[in-house]
């Protein structure tokens, strides 16, 4: 997996230097839709697709866990370069579960790991 097909699933991407207005005008859609709406903010800065792996997933389901706000409402605006993508949260976790080669019930437990901690479970394959 790389960073490529996750932006893939975006529904929604253009310039970041209009952060700002994009992530707005995106909240105010979902709230259109869905009645709330919830952005997790991710800058790439560089980094690679394990960075996402193992640092903003684990940590994304922590934060999640925490909200009232339903999955279906929430979605991560990631900087990649000079583009903001808006991807679905249920997109953003099943580009991860694929990248790590687990099925949707092992996936679950790595979840469920995350929600408590916001660490990497050891002995995930590297991305």
């Amino acid at each position: 997996m790389s960073i490529e097909q996750l932006t893939k699933r975006a529904f929604h991407h253009g310039p970041a230097h209009e952060a700002n207005q994009l992530i707005h005008d995106v909240r105010e859609q979902v709230i259109a839709e869905h009645g709330q709406a919830l952005s997790y903010e991710v800058p790439l800065m560089g980094r690679p697709f394990s960075h996402l792996q193992q640092e903003v997933a684990p940590r994304l389901a922590l934060f999640l866990h925490g909200k009232r706000t339903p999955w279906r409402a929430s979605f991560v605006s990631l900087f990649v370069g000079a583009t903001l993508c808006f991807v679905w949260v249920d997109d953003f976790f099943e580009v991860i579960r694929e990248s790590l080669g687990l099925d949707p019930d092992a996936f679950d437990s790595v979840l469920r790991r995350w929600q408590q901690t916001g660490r990497p479970a050891t002995g995930l394959p590297p991305g």
